[in-house]
């Protein structure tokens, strides 16, 4: 292309004389340059290839995180017993919205101080943004012009923030903001929520009193359901049944109010699915599963049809799901495996559905986690192992990944453990011991820490106990007696530290006579005689004090019968004829007046056949 530019350049010489010499020696001129070229090219594309096999021997630059996002991280600090609720979540997102809005709005170094606030907030540290919120009411405070509902708010805004680390600063904060704004009901409704939690119902209650009196019963009917609704869970928690459903009927009665105020109104008919079912939960705690089953359905058939109004909200899928959940509990409650295991299946698809618009919800895997844990215990109960392991692996393996994106929730890790005991039991029940001990030990792996640390909570407490019974069952069924005798010793150790606690609680006692009988009955497997004996004798005095404080008790005579006869065995076998035969006549007169008391019982009638062979034999 040069060489012709060139020509075009030169053609007026073609004429003269020279015309040639000139193009001749032009044409020398372009090879020189596309020489040149040529060598620059070449030069250019080695170094392009000894950058990309240098880049290749460099490890590559990681690449930025995905910074967490302060909204997961605040559900997964709240310390609740339960899920965070959607008013919790609500909420926080409330005020992470409010403290985003003040960011845009601030000068270029408080903004820059918010924003830093913000990254903390996404590792779940909120005290920055606490401090925030507490510097924006004061200044709304100091106006010439005192905005006190601006300042009310910021101080909702840090109370939401500081309930995850501690409840005394979220309750001051909400506390300064009803003063500051009394009109604001709802944070009355929050105020009595917290104190609630923190174990404080007299003073809750009189939140709720003054909630009560302050409320107008037309503009603050939101505010009044809920405050009904925290009321029956305060006596619920009382124990007080009665007054408990009573608060949840008042609820009902105030969502029938507000939907026929606001026709069509979804949150109206959800707050009365919810009255309905917090009353069914209330009559299962009294055993009265009829009743309870009732409230339910028609707790169900209000969330059945809002399912069918608005199929695309979450909230109402997971509100379907909680129904089925909560019914499938009573059901089996009531010794209905089979329609359970349809409600517990019915939620575990609901929640698959929702997880799969929202794969990272971890909420939502609890749930699934859950609904698979359910299904497993009703299989189980039924006699199908395998399809019962396959469900309890399921749960495990979604509770490991919950717990794993929250490290620091110990109910997650807790949740975790319960899955490692329940496949535990699935193969127990397939006579694969030795796979049921590595779940067994990978659960008490994670329960002893945490029973080290609330040496006061019962039930902690009880499950490591159960857990350590479960891993002596398996353990004699492999044969290795001597560790079967220490964890049989170790759940007995925390028996006594349980029932000496509380003397007076009968189902401790209980408790500490079965680890008092299950660690003499591998003394008695070893031959070590004498301290058997010592177990039992334990047991059965025990029993005897159980059986003077409640002699109508027709559980505890027969356990102290069957008290009896492990003595009488044990004496028998140590060579003690005389006492051996006194023990199995005290046990076999315990039995024969519970079976005259009761003569159409085959288990009772078949234990008295037993004692009456025992003594004719030695009689003999």
């Amino acid at each position: 292309m040069l060489a012709w530019i060139g020509l075009a350049l030169v053609a007026p010489a073609a004429a003269t004389s020279d015309a040639w010499y000139v193009y001749e020696e032009l044409i020398a001129l372009w090879k020189l340059l596309a020489l040149a070229l040529l060598y620059i090219l070449v030069a250019l594309s080695g170094a392009c290839l000894l950058h990309r096999m240098d880049s290749r021997r460099r490890p590559a630059r990681p690449q930025p995180k995905t910074p967490p996002r302060p909204l997961d991280a605040y559900a997964a600090r709240l310390t609740s017993e339960t899920a965070p609720t959607e008013a919790e979540l609500g909420d926080a997102r409330e005020a992470l919205e409010a403290l985003e809005a003040h960011r845009k709005l601030a000068p270029k170094r408080r903004a820059a101080l918010i924003a830093e606030a913000q990254r903390q907030a996404g590792e779940g540290d909120f005290e920055a943004a606490e401090r925030i919120f507490e510097d924006i009411a004061a200044k709304a405070c100091a106006r010439r012009r005192p905005d006190e509902p601006a300042a009310a708010a910021a101080l909702r805004h840090k109370a939401t923030l500081a309930r995850v680390r501690d409840v005394e600063v979220a309750l001051s904060a909400l506390k300064r903001a009803a003063e500051l704004d009394p009109d604001h009901m709802a944070t009355l409704v929050r105020i009595a929520a917290l104190l609630k939690e923190a174990g404080r119902p007299k003073e809750a209650e009189q939140a709720l009193e003054t909630l009560f009196a302050r409320a107008d019963r037309e503009r603050d009917l939101h505010e009044l359901v809920w405050g009904r609704l925290n009321q029956g869970d305060i006596r619920t928690a009382e124990d007080d049944v009665d007054a408990a459903i009573d608060a949840y009927r008042q609820a009902g009665a105030l969502c029938q109010r507000l939907a026929e105020r606001e026709p069509g109104s979804i949150e109206a008919q959800r707050g009365l699915a919810l009255s309905h079912a917090r009353i069914g939960e209330t009559h299962a705690r009294r055993h009265n599963y009829a009743a309870a089953l009732e409230s339910l359905k028609a707790s169900h058939e209000i969330r059945e049809q809002l399912a069918k109004i608005a199929p695309e909200t979450p909230a109402i899928g997971r509100d379907l799901a909680n129904s089925f959940d909560r019914m499938g509990d009573v059901l089996r409650a009531h010794g209905e495996d089979a329609l359970a295991l349809d409600a517990f299946q019915n939620a575990l698809a609901i929640t698959e559905v929702l997880l799969r618009a929202d794969p990272g919800n971890l909420e939502l895997q609890r749930d699934l986690s859950i609904a698979y844990s359910s299904v497993g215990d009703v299989l189980l109960a039924q006699g199908r192992f395998p399809e019962a392991l396959n469900a309890l692996q399921n749960d495990l393996a979604i509770a490991s990944r919950v717990a794993e994106r929250m490290p620091s929730d110990l109910r997650r890790q807790h949740d975790v453990a319960v899955s490692y005991s329940k496949i535990g039991d699935a193969l127990f029940a397939l006579q694969d011991y030795e796979g049921a001990l590595l779940s067994y030990r990978a659960a008490h792996a994670i329960i002893e820490p945490l029973a080290a640390e609330a040496p006061q909570d019962s039930a902690c407490q009880d499950e490591l106990a159960v857990l350590l019974s479960k891993m002596g069952e398996t353990l004699i069924r492999r044969r290795n007696l001597p560790e079967a005798i220490e964890s049989f010793r170790s759940a007995l150790a925390i028996r006594h530290r349980s029932a000496d606690t509380a003397p007076g609680d009968a189902a401790l006692q209980r408790e500490l006579c079965h680890a008092h009988n299950r660690l003499g009955d591998v003394h008695l497997a070893l031959g070590e005689l004498p301290l058997a004996l010592e177990s039992f004798e334990a047991s059965r005095q025990i029993l005897e004090r159980l059986s003077a404080a409640d002699p109508p008790n027709a559980a505890w005579q027969r356990d102290l019968a069957l008290g009896h006869g492990r003595i009488a065995m044990t004496l028998a076998r140590n060579g003690g004829r005389d006492d051996a035969l006194g023990a199995f006549q005290a046990g076999r007169a315990i039995l024969a007046r519970l079976t005259g008391e009761a003569p159409g019982n085959a288990t009772l009638a078949g234990e008295l056949a037993w004692f009456d062979g025992q003594i004719t034999a030695m009689q003999e």
